[in-house]
């Protein structure tokens, strides 16, 4: 059996339809079947996926290889079960709901291969919303300048922040992680990826931005699951405060408010979960398929998740964060 190229790296978890969908669209890459394989990390999946991918792997051309956990313990788990079973040069990491064009694989490829052969280099990629999703100012926001994603802020080759290594379409050299020895944090559920991203930066690691290897994001989003999400987010970061107070004094903006008490104060009041829930909730909920509202969504955003916070302690905790 000859080996591939390129590892694609996919975490699972209770979403055996639409990771079916990703799957099928590698049938179509423009890469010969043979230059690449797929690794499904299933993290603890009850809903039949295991059935699902093993029948799928038999009627695809390429390797598929499915690796379940017994329990739910996080992407960072499953990606790094992933990589130990991979067997390409180039580690291309996804999710189950990226859907690539046809060429992605090949971008990747060419980018790490001819444009970038450096061992430090890795690719960044492009994801937009599948078209199916229908697109709201919300969805723009949070796709180009948002706390998912700032697409909007990226040129074409660009050197890019650690912050920006999205593990939805990003691919690194195995040779350079074997090297590193640079594992996912098993710690963490949220910002494993910057968290990782960061100590990568730490040995040399570039990030380069190719808006040509371009995927689609089916995971349908509202106001409501946004907002959630950033209340997950600020519970987690006790973890990653633990873990890497770096990358979480960066989150917060800590340096920025540090010796400025009383800019640091108004931010409190100005952040506080009231004000989120009565004030910029109602705003952003009138403006989700309206407006582009962007400073709202910011606003309103960064309340929940300083509420996340704040529930942790984190927040009264840090002066830093007023």
């Amino acid at each position: 059996m000859s080996v591939p190229t390129i590892s694609v790296i996919m975490p699972t978890h209770n979403r055996r339809d639409v990771l079916l969908r990703t799957l099928d669209l590698y049938r179509n890459q423009t890469l010969a079947s043979a230059q690449y394989e797929i690794i499904v990390s299933d993290d603890g999946s009850t809903d039949g996926s295991e059935a699902a991918v093993t029948d799928f792997a038999t009627q695809c051309a390429f390797a598929l290889i499915y690796s379940r956990l017994a329990d739910n313990a996080g992407p960072s788990v499953a990606r790094n079960r992933a990589m130990m079973l991979a067997r390409g040069s180039i580690l291309v990491f996804v999710g189950d709901d990226i859907f690539p064009e046809r060429d992605f694989l090949e971008q990747h490829l060419v980018w790490h291969r001819e444009v970038y052969p450096d061992e430090r280099a890795g690719v960044l990629g492009r994801v937009e919303w599948s078209e199916e999703l229908g697109s709201t100012p919300l969805m723009r926001w949070l796709e180009t300048e948002g706390t998912q994603f700032a697409y909007g802020r990226m040129v074409h080759g660009q050197v890019l922040d650690y912050g920006c290594l999205y593990t939805c379409n990003v691919s690194v050299k195995r040779a350079f992680l074997e090297r590193t020895g640079e594992r996912f944090c098993e710690e963490l559920r949220f910002c494993e990826d910057s968290e990782w991203g960061l100590r990568l930066a730490q040995w040399g690691f570039e990030l380069r931005y190719n808006a040509q290897a371009r995927a689609k994001h089916f995971h349908p989003v509202s106001l409501s699951s946004s907002l959630s999400r950033m209340v997950a987010l600020g519970r987690s970061t006790e973890a990653l405060a633990k873990v890497s107070p770096t990358n979480f004094r960066r989150m917060i903006n800590a340096d920025r408010y540090e010796h400025r008490p009383l800019l640091a104060k108004m931010l409190s009041i100005l952040l506080h979960p009231l004000a989120g829930r009565f004030l910029y909730r109602p705003l952003a909920a009138f403006c989700e398929r309206r407006l582009a509202a962007d400073r709202i969504f910011a606003i309103c955003h960064a309340s929940y998740f300083y509420r996340g916070l704040a529930s942790k302690r984190l927040w009264h905790n840090d002066k830093a964060a007023g």
